[in-house]
């Protein structure tokens, strides 16, 4: 049986003009998507794939706008919640995607590869 997660995933709009960037701030929006998987990596795998699936451009005179996937926030089980979790937020940020490193962590950073606590709980917010 599959099990269920969330994945937070953060996209950012990019707008160019002649192919040079515009902007120094860019709007970053996270969403949160539920995800069925078999194991942890297939999960973050899935979600990779539900980020780059959001990805398209389109042209507003003179600028070419993009809404680009940057990464994997969070990932965390779902197996002991009741209901499906859905979220977007919208802030802006200095130069995402030059700062993805900043604001994206590594696949081993995220709780649901983490060791779990003494008290057999994860730490949600740390």
């Amino acid at each position: 049986m599959k099990k269920r997660y969330a994945a937070e995933l953060m996209f950012f709009y990019s707008r160019r003009m002649s192919g040079r960037s515009t902007q120094k701030k860019a709007i970053c929006e996270k969403k949160i998507y539920s995800i069925f998987a078999d194991t942890n990596d297939e999960a973050y795998e899935l979600a990779i794939e539900k980020g780059r699936a959001e990805e398209f451009d389109f042209f507003d005179e003179p600028y070419d706008i993009s809404y680009n996937f940057l990464g994997v926030l969070e990932l965390i089980s779902l197996d002991d919640e009741d209901d499906d979790v859905m979220w977007s937020s919208f802030e802006e940020r200095f130069s995402p995607e030059a700062r993805k490193n900043i604001f994206v962590p590594d696949k081993k950073d995220l709780k649901i590869f983490m060791p779990m606590s003494t008290k057999g709980k994860m730490k949600l917010l740390a």
